[in-house]
């Protein structure tokens, strides 16, 4: 087969293989972790008084805090899915999921670099940006 012909194939296969690992990440059942639900609940309140004049923000759904064996964090459907990770990167990413799903609705739940640079203020108790 030809270089040229074969681009065609690969890119067939590529998408095959995302769509597969995004039927398999939400097939993953969700193995809820009761010390980081308690954690972030705790936290929320405090961080809900901070954020509070931030337009975009609203109260998000249900939240429910998944253990993964390996990936990378993420949220979708009122889920924040987390991989092992160190104690201070664990809450950093939760921080940042958690805000993604409090501005879900805001082109801000879009931009990492704020989302990130709130997150670690929040977790660092530093004043909101």
């Amino acid at each position: 087969m030809k270089q040229s012909q074969a681009w065609p194939m690969l890119t067939l296969l590529l998408l095959s293989l995302s769509w597969t690992g995004a039927a398999l990440a939400e097939a993953t059942p969700c193995r809820p972790d009761a010390t980081l639900q308690l954690w972030l609940q705790e936290q929320a309140v405090h961080w809900r008084r901070q954020l509070h004049s931030y337009p975009g923000i609203e109260e998000p759904p249900a939240v429910t805090i998944c253990r993964l064996a390996q990936g990378v964090p993420h949220s979708r459907h009122g889920q924040i899915w987390l991989p092992p990770l160190d104690q201070e990167e664990l809450y950093l990413s939760l921080a940042h999921e958690y805000l993604h799903l409090l501005f879900r609705h805001h082109p801000n739940s879009r931009n990492e670099a704020f989302i990130e640079q709130l997150a670690r203020a929040l977790i660092l108790g530093e004043p909101p940006p």
